[in-house]
């Protein structure tokens, strides 16, 4: 009977114990759990929500057309942006950024950066342009060469150097611009280039005419009055612009002639180099030839020889007058000679 109340007060005790450890956790069953007459007391567990996943099959129609234009604006706004960045924004250049502006004024033109600005004879502006080469050394309105073979007068500066002389805006519309290494004439209204040319250079003529070089080495001539504007469909080996609006040197093949401004070829081909001619003479090389090459100094020359003679020695001349006129027949020699090639020459045209 003392063995059964000694367990039955033992096992009270540890029901107390047991109530002492778990009484702050009896109001939540949860928490507790009786395995093997223990007790484990879990720690607090948060209760997990369920998570509503996204699914566009549950979309409505309507709800689904929102969705893709949303998308496909928000999609195309970051091709945009993307493109703008890193295509169409210009790039901003340093070296340009911390470069000073150049700018030159001339009399009929202005230079700034690389753009002409080009003026008419009172200053107003006529137009822009461009150049391809931004460099002020290569950027600019043509000058003329000094490339003539003939007795033109040389234009000299004051150091007697060689004069380089800009060209004119002519018309006001038509000018020739030093772009690089290529001279280019280019229409201010119509703002194009219509030729190509490697120089050009002028004569001493009245009319607007203009012998140039192409890239091919062959001369022509231009008339900038003229809506045409090219004078001759042949190009030449060499072109001269003397006094003349209507006649021209030029050369093929070693052998120089006359043109006129149609092209045709007007006088006889010379082994010489013109240096000068007027309406009727040329003179090539030392000698002085009619268009039909034919020697017409020696001519003059034998002619005047007598009328010099009498005037060197006029006394005598008067004294012995019954033989000394005589020496007219080689005067009228010498003029019926030169008659007679003016003539031959024509027959022969």
């Amino acid at each position: 009977m003392d063995d059964f109340k000694n367990e039955y007060e033992e096992s009270q005790n540890i029901i107390v114990e047991r109530n002492k450890a778990v009484e702050d956790t009896l109001y939540d069953e949860d928490k507790v759990e009786v395995t093997n007459d223990e007790i484990v007391v879990s720690p607090n567990k948060k209760t997990k929500k369920p998570k509503n996943k996204f699914s566009f099959k549950k979309l409505t129609k309507k709800q689904k057309i929102i969705f893709i234009v949303s998308i496909s604006l928000i999609l195309i706004a970051i091709i945009f942006v993307i493109l703008y960045f890193a295509v169409l924004k210009p790039k901003k250049d340093p070296k340009k950024d911390n470069t000073p502006s150049v700018v030159i004024e001339k009399d009929n033109y202005i230079y700034n950066d690389g753009t002409l600005t080009f003026l008419s004879k009172d200053d107003k502006k006529l137009g822009n342009y461009e150049c391809e080469n931004k460099d002020e050394e290569k950027c600019f309105i043509t000058n003329y060469a000094n490339e003539n073979n003939t007795d033109l007068p040389k234009y000299l500066d004051e150091n007697e150097e060689v004069l380089n002389r800009r060209s004119q805006i002519y018309n006001d519309n038509y000018v020739f611009v030093q772009d690089g290494e290529v001279i280019y004439l280019y229409d201010i209204s119509k703002k194009e280039k219509i030729g190509e040319y490697k120089l050009i250079k002028i004569g001493e003529t009245q009319k607007k005419v203009v012998a140039y070089k192409d890239k091919d080495d062959k001369y022509g001539l231009l008339d900038l009055t003229n809506e045409n504007m090219s004078l001759t469909n042949t190009l030449y080996d060499y072109i001269d612009i003397y006094k003349n609006d209507n006649a021209f040197i030029a050369k093929n093949n070693n052998e120089s002639f006359l043109i006129n401004s149609n092209g045709d070829t007007i006088s006889k081909k010379m082994n010489c180099e013109i240096k000068s001619f007027s309406d009727k003479y040329i003179f090539c090389g030392d000698y002085l030839y009619d268009y039909n090459l034919n020697k017409a100094l020696q001519y003059i020359l034998v002619s005047i020889l007598p009328i010099l003679w009498m005037i060197v020695v006029k006394n005598h001349v008067g004294e012995h007058a019954f033989f000394t006129c005589r020496n007219f027949c080689v005067t009228i020699t010498g003029c019926f000679l030169l008659m007679l090639s003016q003539l031959k020459g024509k027959t022969k045209e």
